[in-house]
């Protein structure tokens, strides 16, 4: 059977495949054991996969041998722009090269795909990340004086006049309105540095995969837009991402280790990485050398160590601080955002996160917020940026003027101590610079990029214990803040935070669950979605919609005590409302994992025993005779859901009972396509 398989062909399609068996006498399942014996001892390689399980690749090497190709060979394509090269010219160099016919051209671009080698940008183009440039980006921020902290919003960067008469920035409506657009920075800038002994080199081909299927969302297009006084048109330019927002251009660059945005003539995101210990070379960071030499971090439980980060492997997210002006032609009111460059933080991060936790997680289940493997630390804005004291910020820093400016230790905070101090302080404190305000130095920390409610514990009364699962509790309160209404929250942990004995091990789980899914929550915008209405972070809580009718197993159970059956019209809506919100997840490429009768809240439903089966007109369905048939249902519990790669995705442990079938036979060992 062996030597059946060392064919000259190095692709075999399934018939060819039953055609050997036949040929030998074999059924399905003996045929089954012998390709996984040859796949065991590396003769023979199948993807049990949706899009791969019908092609059998007899030469495994020879598949390695074309991807090396595809990676290491740039020179014998002309022209290539930034990575980026046509399908067809790929098709026609491995056609040449390999003699692969288009019938066995399909199974290896998917791999490439599937495998971050190649990115498809359109139906046309791909993106080789490989092909791109090792350059240092044009511009630095090592050389520039930032202040600390931010300055208020109200600040008057220029009069009304001044920012009418900017002619760059002027956009049309559909109608007869003009708006006006413009960036002014705080002189902050928003930092994170990443460590490790060793940041795997594929990790940059899979971020730029996740950015730009983010860019393809319009999620950072998004972002910048809702922060203007109303929705700025955007147009996308380019298949890497590139949109003219207004008529400021966004465009994008990518390098073999980093990633930069552009918005007109303002950087306002940066993720690249350091040069590798043994290079000499120019560092591409804010950061200087000097800084990362002898640096002092803070971790968890206030321990400090000192280290020298110059030998280790990391990589930096670099954001300026912009406020956002826009006025409309018809206004004489200027409005001012605050929130755009931290809401670009706390995505940055979020893309990291997802693509750490989805290809990593043997390495770490807490993705950027682990201590185990990757550092994830926050400088000091004064030991390591050059910073000045903002005088026009509305919080003063005690500032140490008997120590000298440059210390021979730089202070860095680790992600897990700024969390702990979070909790009993509104700062942290530099042994050089005195106290730093959290809310500037790491506003995603405390949830100040989410644009939802701030709820304390004062503006809930308690009502009704609900359910209690791993995640922690849900429970009916009161929201006493206007409008009074019923609200669900969800808390993270089994009652107040405070009480939990071992929090501090705790905390960053908690936190890393809780803004995975708080960030989705606040992104979405669907009516058969429950809505976040807010957060408490004394409680570590969501405050979400409430449902009177409870979750749909409630509704089946009280069917079921009538002894009634749910009537085809209720059923049929039920079903469209749910599809509904599957299909607008999956259009923002988020795959929920745990769909089930307790994750769909119900808001209006027919009462159990409802005359449905009535002969006549006088005796109609009530659910016939009301819109959507008196149903509306919304999907909840984003907890487990996660972000789908152009990769696909890997399964992850849902509700026994309620998984679908071909999620357990994959078991998570195989990526799952659409």
């Amino acid at each position: 059977m062996a030597a059946a398989f060392s064919s000259k062909t190095p692709i075999l399609l399934q018939e060819d495949v039953n055609r050997m068996g036949a040929k030998y006498g074999l059924d399905e399942g003996e045929m089954s054991v012998a390709i996984t014996y040859i796949k065991e001892h590396g003769m023979l390689m199948h993807f049990d996969t949706l899009e791969l399980k019908k092609f059998y690749f007899v030469n495994p090497q020879w598949l390695c041998n074309v991807f090396t190709h595809v990676v290491l060979s740039p020179n014998h394509f002309a022209n290539i722009d930034d990575g980026k090269i046509r399908k067809s010219k790929l098709e026609e160099y491995l056609a040449q090269k390999f003699k692969i016919t288009p019938e066995q051209m399909e199974p290896i671009f998917i791999l490439l795909q599937n495998f971050e080698l190649a990115i498809p940008l359109n139906i046309n183009t791909l993106l080789i990340p490989s092909f791109l440039q090792s350059k240092v980006p044009k511009k630095l921020f090592s050389s520039g004086q930032y202040n600390f902290p931010r300055r208020k919003c109200s600040v008057d960067f220029e009069d009304n006049s001044s920012l009418k008469s900017r002619r760059s920035d002027k956009i049309q409506f559909s109608g007869a309105e003009i708006m006006s657009v413009d960036l002014r920075s705080t002189g902050m800038n928003f930092r994170r540095l990443f460590f490790a002994h060793h940041i795997p080199a594929s990790i940059w081909p899979k971020l730029i995969a996740r950015f730009l299927l983010s860019v393809k969302q319009n999620s950072f297009h998004k972002i910048i837009c809702d922060n203007c006084i109303k929705h700025v048109p955007y147009k996308l330019t380019s298949s890497a991402g590139d949109a003219l927002i207004g008529s400021l251009l966004c465009k994008w660059s990518y390098g073999k280790n980093y990633i930069e945005l552009n918005l007109g003539e303002y950087v306002i995101l940066r993720v690249n990485a350091f040069f590798s210990k043994d290079d000499n070379k120019q560092m591409t960071i804010s950061a200087t050398k000097s800084m990362l030499d002898n640096m002092l971090v803070y971790k968890q439980n206030g321990q400090t160590i000192l280290s020298n980060m110059l030998q280790q492997e990391g990589f930096e997210v670099s954001i300026p601080d912009y406020i956002v002006i826009s006025q409309s032609e018809n206004s004489f009111k200027v409005h001012r955002s605050n929130l755009m460059s931290m809401q670009i933080l706390s995505h940055v991060l979020e893309i990291i996160d997802e693509v750490w936790r989805d290809w990593f997680e043997g390495l770490s289940e807490r993705g950027v917020y682990s201590d185990i493997y990757l550092t994830h630390i926050v400088p000091c804005p004064f030991c390591c940026g050059d910073s000045q004291i903002n005088d026009t910020g509305d919080i003063n820093i005690d500032h140490h003027d008997s120590i000298p400016f440059k210390m021979s230790e730089n202070v860095a905070f680790s992600i897990q101590y700024l969390l702990q101090q979070a909790r009993v302080s509104s700062s942290v404190s530099c042994p050089h610079h005195g106290e730093l305000p959290i809310r500037h130095l790491a506003p995603d920390v405390v949830f100040d990029d989410i644009a939802v409610k701030k709820i304390t514990e004062c503006d809930l009364e308690m009502e009704e214990h609900l359910a209690q699962g791993g995640f922690g509790v849900v429970k009916k309160m009161k929201l006493l803040m206007k409008p009074v209404q019923n609200v669900a929250v969800k808390s993270f942990v089994g009652g107040s935070f405070m009480d939990a004995e071992d929090e501090n091990s705790e905390l960053v789980q908690i936190y890393a669950d809780m803004r995975m899914e708080l960030n989705k929550l606040v992104s979405l915008s669907h009516a058969n979605i429950v809505k976040c209405i807010g957060f408490c972070i004394s409680l570590l809580s969501f405050v979400l919609e409430w449902a009177p009718f409870g979750s749909m197993n409630s509704v089946l159970e009280s069917y079921s005590r009538s002894a009634c059956h749910l009537c085809p019209e209720s059923l049929v809506h039920t079903i469209k409302q749910v599809s509904s919100a599957i299909e607008y997840l999956h259009y923002k490429a988020i795959v929920h994992y745990d769909i089930k009768p307790d994750n769909i809240l119900v808001f209006h439903f027919p009462q159990a025993g409802h005359n449905c089966f009535g002969v006549g007109d006088s005796l109609k369905c009530i659910a016939c005779q009301v819109k959507d048939g008196g149903v509306l249902v919304k999907l909840a519990d984003l907890g487990i859901s996660a972000f789908v790669g152009p990769g696909g995705f890997h399964r992850k442990p849902s509700t026994p009972g309620h998984t679908a079938p071909e999620a357990i036979k994959y078991g998570g060992k195989e990526p799952l396509g659409d």
